[in-house]
């Protein structure tokens, strides 16, 4: 970025700041107090905002239901309670100069409300004034009464249109999201994510040592337990002031924050245990005679069977999954304690916390295993008798003061450390699966296992610990009441180090590995953000309202990795310093970026809202020649039965229609646009080691960000006095610019291939939610939500001069989903001679790879529901669907037609199709009957809470408990034949595949909760 450029942000960001600094004397203002109550129960609402209409003037209720608005100037004033899950209210009053007034609500619940507060780039708005659909979670109600493990549960199936999948059952194991399809061919498809105004770093294959496929995401390091609640901004038309970076969505996070009052308590225990009820495959072997020579065969399978090759005898089969002697799946366990307290004054609150959380994953080293190995060595590593666990500990400091009037300033801090042990699979000849579905036919035969011993896998050490700091400074100024002046810094440091330890003499993998191997890998990801905008609204008549915001915002990556690894350890070794031979590396990228943005919008009698905005973005990693980025962005929001000539309709409560238009971008990596060299050693003429360089990359002067361009059109309809809330919206997202690798010509003397703006990518599909308050009595309260999407993918254009691109048997092709299968397909399958044997003649195959299916569901839908009896018994599940997408069953297929362990390779009468695809597999014809269909049901959760009475409460010194029994992953219903449906190798972009991947497992938690 140049110096001229710097100036010229730096010049616009003192403009911005000089409105904050226009600001007139004070006029007398009066004070407005009172409570927000619910109108069934009578009980006080906390965290309802309060807000003088018109201006930027607002409170949170505290845990009473008390809300103090301050400053307000004389006059005729509407003043508005809203909180989300109740109607909102508004009540308009004279307030006299200098009074103080007290006035109350007593609001309906509801399940609709268009005056709930969400965060958006220039600050809190209501959802009446969006012309885009913004997903929230109410994350603090959730926590507590379902079997929430980590972040990524609390995402999973809760919002329209978001596709959370954890790629297995592993403690710690990583999570991909999509939101709205998938953009980008060659970048990242996940979003952005912000913790309380800063983005933070939210890697998905967060590792550097071999692990097999597996890796963690650092967004499940953040503490569910201290988040309030979760924003959803799911794509450009709503994303536009988010610049460059948020094409795939933004998931805003706001952690909890303590309120005026007396200090309040929270403390919690949780306590649960994991199990494996998956079914696992059991390997088969056929004994026979050879044709014609009548010779023994220890393997005739189906195949030689059907070319008239073999006769089988006897078929052996043993799964050393399912003998207890050998299993190394057992029962894990997992505890949680936490406690935070939150409190303080009009001057100063706080809300503080911590936490100690351990998880014991489900594999165990045998019990025979273990005393025979202790019989020869003494004591065992822990690590390796139970080699997959997670340890963690989350500390939070919140903390708000007003000390003047007119300013609020906030600090948020957040630390993590964590220590987690991963245990090798999937692709993997050191996996633990690997073995055991690679495995023998009989217990004599090597135990029944295949490539290494549980012990031996068990004894390699692969830890990653985690450090983690989260902080920022939030300052509000309202000099005036029409105008606001914010300004947000912050920083998210992640210290990884990965660490793997082959103990010399135990792993005979290799001759290198058998000698004792150690890696120690240390990164740090620095995310820095600054943030500074003002926005004032200005009444320019009776019926007119208008706010206008600007801003400028500042983020900088940095990652610093530094690895070394040593071969050839001492027998008790264990550094890298002890080794016989060692190597190092190191690495650095940044990446800047600095971006400005103006929004007006123009406010029609609290009915009609209309916006309009354009952000300009400039960074690093644009290529030397492009000019910034204009981002330009445009909604419209209209509460039609507001208006005077909308009839009134008895069951319609209120109608609104909206629509959103907008753009924004991804950034291409950090190297794309830059020609560098790569060091590397040579020799010379005399034989001398020197120094020498290789092109690395010859870059590209003209690479744009990638662009994407979005509309969004809706409406939600409240019936039936709030009870019932239906809300739809439709989708167009089109990537252009989008990154493509060129070939580039051997004779240039220079890299392979380079990125260029060449393809173009569209997503479109519907979102629904419908909530209903089916009944609402001071016995029974009984809610039910049904949430649901579709999604069409498909790739636009891919450049003139670029092929399909393909990777495996996956490929990216115009006019089809990204990332689609393509193989011959298997057209029919027909057991002529009627011998339950499927030989290659009898199976018809397509002449030409075809389109199989898209890797991602087409289909979404969610069904939730909740029943309270007499305000002390509440039982909530949650049961979802993904369906119209296929996945690679890899396992199966490695199984089958590779190693040749499964039943359908040799056993007749097996499943007629899966011996087809086995015997074409085999051949290398086709992987077509390994493409299945991967649509499924899933009972995510379960839970039953229980509130005891009041007196029981005081009889135990607290104010409010409440016990629950909860249960995770307990029913999936589908046709997949593979392990699992949702299991995958990886976190990669497109990857669809389940190979040789532990599949989730299921948990049953207890939980107890004491406020005082």
């Amino acid at each position: 970025m140049s110096l001229a450029k710097v100036r010229t942000w730096f010049a616009m960001g003192l403009a911005v700041a000089g409105l904050g600094f226009a600001a007139p004397a004070l006029a007398q203002q009066a004070t407005i107090s009172g409570r927000v109550l619910d109108q069934n129960s009578g009980r006080p609402i906390p965290d309802a905002v309060v807000t003088v209409v018109g201006t930027n003037i607002q409170a949170t209720t505290d845990a009473e239901g008390r809300y103090t608005l301050r400053n307000v100037l004389p006059g005729r004033v509407q003043i508005r309670a809203a909180r989300i899950g109740y109607q909102a209210q508004v009540q308009v009053l004279n307030v006299p100069s200098g009074a103080q007034l007290t006035v109350d609500f007593d609001i309906p619940a509801a399940v609709v409300s268009l005056d709930e507060v969400v965060v958006t780039a220039t600050g809190e708005q209501r959802q009446r004034e969006l012309g885009n659909v913004v997903g929230k979670i109410q994350a603090a109600q959730v926590v507590e009464e379902a079997p929430i493990t980590n972040l990524s549960d609390l995402l999973t199936a809760r919002t329209p249109g978001v596709v959370v999948q954890r790629s297995s059952g592993q403690v710690g194991s990583g999570t991909r999201i999509r939101i709205r399809g998938a953009n980008s061919l060659s970048l990242s498809n996940e979003p952005l994510v912000y913790v309380d105004g800063i983005r933070v770093e939210q890697g998905v294959s967060s590792v550097s040592v071999f692990t097999g496929g597996q890796a963690p995401s650092r967004l499940d390091d953040l503490n569910p337990e201290d988040i309030e609640s979760i924003e959803i901004i799911k794509g450009p038309s709503a994303a536009t002031l988010y610049g460059t970076e948020a094409a795939n969505g933004v998931i805003r996070i706001t952690t909890k924050r303590g309120r005026p009052g007396r200090s309040r308590w929270n403390v919690y225990v949780e306590g649960g245990v994991l199990t494996d009820p998956n079914e696992y495959p059991t390997n088969y072997r056929a004994f026979g005679r050879l044709l014609p020579s009548n010779a023994f065969t220890n393997n005739c399978t189906l195949v030689r069977v059907g070319n008239g090759q073999c006769v089988q005898d006897s078929i052996l089969k043993y799964n050393p999954l399912e003998d207890p002697e050998e299993s190394p799946i057992s029962t894990g366990y997992r505890s949680q304690y936490g406690a935070n307290i939150s409190g303080g004054t009009d001057l100063l609150s706080y809300y503080l916390s911590g936490e100690y959380e351990k998880e014991v994953g489900t594999y165990r080293l045998p019990k025979r295993v273990e005393d025979s190995l202790k019989a020869v060595r003494g004591e065992l590593p822990p690590s390796q008798i139970r080699p997959n666990s997670l340890e963690r500990v989350s500390l939070r400091s919140n903390l708000r003061t007003q000390a003047l009037s007119t300013a609020e300033l906030s600090a948020q801090a957040g630390f993590t450390t964590s220590n987690l042990q991963i245990v090798q699979n999937d692709n993997n000849s050191l996996g633990i699966l690997p073995s055991a579905f690679f495995g023998t036919w009989s217990r004599n035969v090597n135990r029944g296992w295949g490539f290494r011993l549980p012990e031996e896998v068990f004894a390699i050490n692969t830890r990653q610990k985690v450090d983690r700091f989260t902080g920022s400074l939030n300052a509000n100024w309202q000099p005036i009441s029409w105008l606001t002046v914010r300004g947000i810094a912050g920083l998210d440091l992640t210290s990884r180090l990965d660490d793997q330890f082959f103990p010399t003499g135990e792993v005979p993998a290799s001759t290198t590995l058998l000698a004792g191997d150690k890696t120690a890998n240390r990164a740090q990801i620095y995310q820095y953000t600054a943030d500074f905008g003002v926005t004032a609204n200005h009444r320019l008549s009776s019926f007119l309202q208008v706010r206008s915001s600007v801003g400028v915002q500042y983020f900088r990556d940095l990652f610093t990795f530094n690895g070394a690894t040593g071969n050839g350890l001492p027998a008790g070794a264990k550094s890298v310093g002890a080794a016989a031979t060692t190597r190092a590396t190191e690495s650095t990228a940044e990446r800047i970026t600095l971006g400005a943005f103006v929004e007006e919008q123009l406010n029609f009698n609290e009915r009609l809202f209309l916006t309009l905005g354009v952000r300009r973005d400039d960074a690093s990693s644009f290529g030397r020649d492009l000019e910034a980025i204009v981002y330009p962005k445009f909604s419209a929001s209209w509460v039609i039965t507001e208006e005077p000539f909308f009839p009134e309709i008895g069951f319609l409560a209120s109608l609104r229609v909206r629509g959103a238009w907008g753009e924004t971008g991804l950034q291409p990596g950090t190297t794309d646009a830059v020609a560098f060299f790569n060091p590397v050693g040579v020799s010379d003429a005399t034989g001398a080691d020197v120094v020498g360089v290789t092109v690395g990359g010859i870059g590209n002067t003209r690479l744009k960000p990638e662009r994407a361009r979005e509309i969004e059109a809706g409406g939600d309809v409240d019936l039936f006095d709030g009870r019932v809330g239906v809300q739809v919206t439709y989708f167009k997202k089109t990537s252009r610019d989008a990154l493509v690798s060129r070939v580039l010509a051997p004779s240039l003397g220079s890299a392979a291939a380079r990125f260029e703006n060449l393809g173009s990518v569209e997503n479109r599909g519907w979102e629904g939610v419908f909530s209903a308050r089916l009944l609402d009595t001071r016995l029974l309260q009984w809610e039910v939500t049904l949430t649901g999407s579709t999604l069409e993918n498909k790739l636009l254009e891919l450049g003139e001069g670029i092929d399909p691109i393909s990777f495996g048997i996956q490929r990216h092709v115009e006019g089809y989903p990204l990332g689609g299968f393509w193989q011959r397909p298997i057209k029919a399958v027909n057991d002529a001679n009627q011998d339950g044997v499927i030989a290659i003649g009898e199976i018809t195959v397509g002449d030409t790879a075809e389109f199989l299916g898209a890797p991602l569901p087409k289909r979404e839908l969610t069904i939730s529901s909740a029943v309270t009896l007499f305000d002390r018994v509440r039982i909530q599940g949650l049961m979802d669907h993904k369906g119209g997408h296929v996945r690679d069953a890899g396992t199966m297929w490695f199984r089958c037609s590779q190693i040749q362990t499964c039943e359908s390779a040799y056993v007749p009468g097996a499943d007629l199709y899966d011996q087809a695809a086995a015997v074409m597999a085999l051949a290398q014809i086709t992987r077509a009957g390994y493409v299945r269909d991967a649509s499924f049901w899933k009972l995510r959760e379960v839970s039953l809470t229980f509130f005891w009475p009041d007196n029981l409460a005081r009889l135990l010194g607290v104010s409010r408990a409440s016990l629950t029994l909860t249960g995770r992953n307990l029913l999936t219903i589908t046709d997949w034949p593979d392990l699992d449906p949702e299991a995958s190798l990886n976190q990669g972009n497109f990857t669809a595949q389940e190979f040789l991947t532990q599949p989730p497992i299921r948990y049953w938690i207890a939980r107890l909760n004491l406020n005082f």
